[in-house]
């Protein structure tokens, strides 16, 4: 869950050392939606807030390959916000890609 409070113009969720050696994917964001899968809706009602993609290297390396990978959110958050005082954000890898990870996530205002 990452919190979230006070009055913001945009918000931005960053992904830090989304791993990137495997093959290539979209990343669909949810927010309070744990349950999301790949036959989730995309939509405001089932909590979409973006995808990001990433092109994978295609090849196991000996070392982590993380990026950073950021989705432009504000509606979503909002509307996520006004319901609870923290967000939980789900990542659906399409296809799916085990094992997706990443290190942190947050929700960044402005």
């Amino acid at each position: 869950p990452v919190a979230t409070q006070g009055s913001f113009s945009r918000a931005d969720i960053q992904f830090d050392g989304v791993e990137q050696a495997g093959p290539a994917y979209e990343g669909r964001v949810f927010l309070n939606n744990p349950n999301a899968d790949a036959n989730t809706p995309r939509t405001a009602e089932h909590g979409y807030a973006g995808s990001f993609h990433v092109y994978g290297l295609g090849v196991r390396l000996p070392e982590k390959a993380g990026i950073r990978k950021s989705v432009i959110a504000t509606d979503a958050v909002r509307a996520a916000a006004a319901n609870n005082q923290s967000v939980t954000v789900t990542v659906v890898p399409v296809p799916d890609v085990h094992p997706m990870t990443f290190d942190d996530v947050r929700i960044v205002l402005e």
